[in-house]
């Protein structure tokens, strides 16, 4: 009875150690396929994923007017073209004017200007050209004052860019002033300025007033706003201070 107990036990270990046994192979198995997914190698065509950056080169050409007589000065122009050179194609970049007195060589003039809304570099004409389109009397004091306007990518973000001429300093200085995003009207008779600004839901209208020096008196501010109340404000403004102000609203009818 004993032996056979001894029997009945050792078939039993024997039964339990087959399963162990093939569990460990089964674990062998999926170490083996791991390592292997994870040294797989991929190769990649260098040469396919070459891309050509093009050579960028610039080239400069100066061009010097002849002398003229401008608010009583003899002077000239020496202005700088900025050329961009892409695949042997050449167009502008950068525009920029240097008015210089002719017999002192002091700077009158000094600026860069918009590319889009310059005058032809290369029309014989262009010095002569230069002189009408840039030159107003914006004060209305007898001198003739220099513009020019900056497109921006929206009426709101372009400028008109005003330098008043200064008979003192006889150079033009900026106007921050007086620039605006538009020269509504230059009236002589009446020696006011007209600008205009806008925004997004409203516009502003400028009206400055001169004397006949050229000494600005006051300005009229009238700021118009579409929505949501559709009303205007107006101010009058005095060395920077606001003297008078109204408030008027707009009937939507």
């Amino acid at each position: 009875m004993k032996n056979l107990f001894y029997i009945i036990a050792i078939l039993f270990l024997v039964s339990c150690k087959n399963p162990i046994k093939n569990t460990s192979s089964a674990k062998n198995t999926v170490k083996d396929s791991v390592s292997t997914k994870d040294t797989r190698e991929v190769s990649i065509n260098d040469t396919a994923s070459t891309l050509e950056i093009p050579e960028i080169k610039y080239d400069t050409i100066v061009k010097v007017s002849k002398p003229f007589e401008l608010n009583g000065i003899l002077c000239n122009w020496e202005n700088r073209i900025i050329f961009q050179v892409i695949y042997q194609e050449k167009n502008v970049s950068e525009i920029y004017v240097n008015l210089k007195n002719y017999k002192n060589k002091q700077i009158l003039l000094e600026t860069p200007l918009d590319v889009e809304d310059s005058v032809n570099y290369k029309s014989d004409g262009y010095f002569e050209n230069l002189n009408n389109y840039y030159f107003k009397d914006f004060n209305f004091d007898g001198f003739k004052d220099f513009y020019f306007y900056s497109k921006g990518s929206n009426e709101m973000t372009s400028l008109t860019n005003i330098y008043l001429f200064n008979n003192q300093s006889k150079t033009f200085e900026y106007s921050e002033y007086l620039s605006a995003s538009h020269i509504e009207d230059i009236n002589k008779n009446g020696r006011k300025l007209i600008t205009e600004n806008s925004g997004m839901d409203y516009g502003i209208t400028n009206t400055h007033y001169f004397d006949k020096f050229g000494k600005l008196k006051y300005t009229e501010v009238v700021t118009e706003y579409i929505n949501p109340h559709n009303y205007k404000i107006y101010e009058k403004i005095i060395n920077g201070e606001v003297v008078k102000r109204d408030s008027i609203f707009i009937s939507k009818e």
